[in-house]
């Protein structure tokens, strides 16, 4: 490490928040105690003014962030930040532009939200700077980032808040439909509130405002997740099978099988056994498109029910979202629903 005599010496926590700063742009004070300091005590305070008197970040308040109270304290990286970094050995140098419009700050810190929720999981995320790197993708797209699971899936990200627009909407839609055949297939877009949620939903499978809405198909993933439910999925389970034998325990159903066997015609991968009877199960806890698809294509398809012979229980949040009302109605469907503290339940024994 080669320092000079006006490079202050970092901790390893100084040198995560600062690498964090880099790598994330901006984070609010509460992302970064979540992140470095176990979301307790206000030693992070002492360390951000630290920082801040070196000149190693700049701090603002976020207007309008709080209704009736002063407003989120957020952090960037200042270039002096950056030369300190450099001097502490860390790989940064030219990798990223770390400047942040401030009419840009808003989105960025919502989509920070998932890094600091997923702090202690093996889920591995990426920047939209790296995401528009990595795939070519215009600077001017929305997304927001991309996901890894643990199990080595990719998926785009996009990050709602409490409420949207149709135009915010058709967006992201265009977006994954030029992109999703050719470059980044999987998509999982993350609402923090319910509105927004059952909007993006609606406008992706049906019709709005009376007028026709092409339905948005790509053939891959498309997840729709209330931020709650993912953050509790996520931080309980390391892969899907975990999840689905979580869900068989809580409706007491017997797991005969987790993937689709070579040369069978088996329309789902997870097949279970209730009082000697055979199911499909499908989770549609995050609402995705293609599930849905699937689902509604099998529970039409009398030749495929008859060749099959098996019905299909399927599991939604307790929301009436137009997809979920439209799987009430198909026929052969044992809907299961779950609240957010049932979810709770199912994630926390």
């Amino acid at each position: 490490m080669l320092l000079d005599d006006y490079t202050t010496k970092l901790t390893n926590t100084e040198q995560a928040i600062l690498l964090d700063l880099y790598y994330y742009r901006v984070m609010t004070t509460e992302q970064i105690k979540k992140r470095h300091f176990n979301n307790s005590g206000t030693y992070v305070n002492k360390v951000l003014w630290k920082l801040r008197k070196n000149g190693y970040i700049k701090s603002r308040i976020l207007k309008n962030s709080r209704e009736h109270k002063k407003g989120y304290s957020y952090h960037r990286l200042t270039e002096t930040g950056l030369e300190c970094l450099i001097k502490h050995d860390t790989n940064v140098e030219g990798e990223f532009n770390h400047y942040v419009k401030p009419s840009q700050v808003p989105y960025i810190l919502l989509a920070n939200n998932i890094v600091t929720e997923l702090s202690n999981t093996d889920w591995e995320i990426w920047d939209s700077r790296k995401v528009k790197k990595v795939f070519n993708f215009d600077k001017w797209m929305n997304i927001q980032g991309l996901l890894i699971s643990p199990e080595k899936k990719k998926y785009g990200l996009y990050v709602m808040g409490k409420n949207t627009t149709p135009k915010t909407i058709g967006k992201i839609k265009s977006e994954i439909s030029a992109h999703s055949p050719l470059l980044l297939q999987d998509y999982m877009i993350i609402s923090q509130g319910l509105n927004a949620y059952k909007d993006f939903i609606d406008y992706a499978i049906n019709h709005s405002n009376g007028q026709s809405n092409e339905l948005l198909s790509t053939g891959h993933s498309i997840k729709i997740f209330l931020s709650k439910v993912f953050y509790a999925i996520a931080n309980s389970f390391h892969t899907e099978v975990e999840w689905m034998q979580r869900l068989c325990y809580y409706y007491q159903l017997t797991l005969k099988s987790t993937k689709i066997k070579e040369g069978e015609r088996q329309s789902f991968p997870y097949i279970v056994e209730r009082n000697g009877k055979e199911y499909y199960l499908v989770d549609l806890t995050d609402s995705d498109l293609l599930k849905y698809q699937n689902v509604t294509s099998y529970a039409r398809s009398i030749s495929s029910r008859n060749w099959e012979k098996r019905d299909i229980i399927v599991v939604t949040l307790s929301i009436p979202t137009k997809m979920n009302l439209s799987i009430e109605k198909l026929p052969n469907v044992d809907l299961q629903t779950l609240t957010g503290k049932e979810i709770d339940e199912i994630c926390f024994v």
